[in-house]
C-alpha cells in the first residue's frame, strides 16, 4: 500500500486473489465535477467534428468520437483483470459487465481521450506529420493521462487495488503509456486507408476498430504485468512485468509510427486490388 492509502487491498476469503473495498468513500459532488469535465471535453470534440463536416463534408470526426465511446465496452474486462474499481455509490452507472459497473464519466473520458485523440492524430498525419506526430501524440496523451488521473485518484473518484507496480503516488505509471496508445491504431489505419470512395460500412468497421485497438494494447502489451499481478508472485517480478509492458507498448507504437511513412496511395491501391491480383504464379 502506498503512503497515501490509494491502493486499497482486500483479501478474498475464497483465496482467489485481491478484491476491492466496496465501502471505499467517494464524494458525489467531486464525481459530478469529473463527469462534467469529461463531458466538456466531449463537447469540444463535437464542435471540432462539426467544423470538419462543414469545411470538408466528412463525418469522420463523429465516427472517431463514437468509436471512442464504443471502446469503453472493453473496460470491464480490463478492470476485472487489472484490478481497477469504480465505486458504485455516488456514481451514475452507465452499464455493467463481468460484475464491473462502468460509470458515465469513464465512457465520456474514453470518448475524449481515445476518440478525440485519434481524430487529432489523423488530422496531423493528413497534414504530413509522419512518424514523429505519432510519437508526440502518444507522449502527450500519456502525460495528460497522468495529470488527469492523479487528482481523480487522490479525490477518490476510482482506485487501483492489488499489487500494482510503478505506483509512486497512487497511480501505477505503466498505465500512462498504455492509455496514451489506445487511439493510435485507428488513426494510423484511417490515414492509410481513408479515401473519397469510403462507404457507410467502412465507417462501421472503423468504429469496431476502437475496442479492438484497446484489446491490442491492453492484452498485447499489458499481459506481462497483469498475468504476474494475478499469480501472487513477489513484487519485484511484478515491477519487471510492468517495465516489460511499457517496453512492449513503446515497440507497438514505434511500429505504427513507421507505417505512416508508407505512401497512403500505394496501400489504398493494394487494399482495393482483387485477391487474384496477389495470387502467386503457378
Amino acid at each position: 500500500m502506498n503512503p497515501l492509502g490509494l491502493n486499497p487491498l482486500g483479501v478474498n476469503p475464497l483465496g482467489g486473489g485481491p478484491v476491492p473495498d466496496p465501502s471505499w468513500p467517494t464524494n458525489p459532488a467531486i464525481n459530478a465535477a469529473f463527469t462534467a469535465g469529461a463531458g466538456l471535453a466531449v463537447l469540444a470534440g463535437l464542435v471540432f467534428a462539426v467544423r470538419c463536416y462543414r469545411r470538408e463534408g466528412t463525418v469522420i470526426g463523429f465516427v472517431c468520437l463514437l468509436g471512442g465511446a464504443v471502446a469503453s465496452l472493453f473496460e470491464p474486462l480490463t478492470a476485472a483483470n487489472a484490478f481497477v474499481y469504480y465505486p458504485v455509490q455516488e456514481q451514475l452507472t452507465l452499464f455493467t459487465a463481468y460484475g464491473v459497473r462502468i460509470p458515465l464519466f469513464l465512457t465520456l473520458a474514453y470518448t475524449a481521450e481515445i476518440g478525440l485523440g485519434s481524430l487529432a492524430l489523423w488530422r496531423l498525419l493528413r497534414a504530413g506529420g509522419g512518424p514523429s506526430a505519432v510519437m508526440r501524440v502518444w507522449l502527450l496523451v500519456a502525460l495528460g493521462d497522468v495529470l488527469l488521473e492523479t487528482p481523480a485518484l487522490w479525490l477518490r473518484v476510482f482506485y487501483y487495488y492489488g499489487p500494482q507496480p510503478l505506483n509512486l503516488w497512487g497511480m501505477p505509471l505503466y498505465w500512462a503509456p498504455l492509455d496514451g496508445a489506445l487511439g493510435i491504431l485507428p488513426a494510423v489505419l484511417l490515414h492509410l486507408l481513408h479515401g473519397p470512395s469510403w462507404r457507410a460500412w467502412h465507417h462501421l468497421v472503423l468504429i469496431a476498430l476502437y475496442p479492438t485497438s484497446v484489446a491490442v494494447f491492453y492484452v498485447g502489451a499489458g499481459w506481462p504485468v497483469w498475468t504476474l499481478m494475478n499469480t501472487g508472485v513477489a513484487m519485484p517480478w511484478i515491477w519487471a512485468g510492468g517495465l516489460l509492458t511499457v517496453a512492449l507498448t513503446y515497440l507497438f507504437v514505434r511500429a505504427l509510427a513507421a507505417l505512416t511513412a508508407v505512401p497512403p496511395e500505394a496501400l489504398r491501391n493494394a487494399w482495393r486490388a482483387s485477391p487474384a491480383d496477389h495470387a502467386l504464379p503457378h
